[in-house]
């Protein structure tokens, strides 16, 4: 939780676009030292929340993307009552509470994994359109 409180702190600095990913390692590991967290520190460890992760590193522009991410996939899911879909976007959506799985390379597997499986169902179902 302390992790995620520093991650919070350089959120709050700027909250509409962020530091990016570059600068906002550097004042992680800032607040790391300032708060004697030197396991942190050492190891550059990040929110361990993607949610934060997002928000910390893009803003309210990073943290609104991650919600929509998954509230479209959720939408989709929920609209064609794919209990199988649902039950893997639940397991990562869980994931992602307790680990940053989009800040590194196995990220783009689980993502690559999670829109493929929903578009092999039937991709022409998959967009939602705009029904008259």
């Amino acid at each position: 939780f302390d992790r995620m409180a520093v991650s919070y702190e350089i959120f709050l600095k700027r909250p509409i676009v962020g530091y990016g990913t570059a600068a906002e390692s550097k004042y992680r590991k800032a607040l790391f030292k300032r708060n004697k967290d030197m396991v942190a520190y050492n190891n550059n460890y990040n929110a361990h929340n993607q949610f934060f992760e997002y928000l910390s590193t893009y803003g309210i522009v990073g943290g609104l993307s991650y919600v929509l991410f998954f509230g479209y996939l959720f939408l989709i899911a929920i609209k064609h009552r794919n209990k199988f879909i649902i039950f893997i976007l639940l397991g990562v959506f869980m994931a992602c509470i307790t680990e940053s799985i989009f800040e590194r390379s196995l990220g783009a597997v689980f993502t690559a994994l999670l829109v493929g499986v929903l578009l092999s169902y039937n991709p022409s179902k998959l967009i939602l359109k705009n029904e008259r």
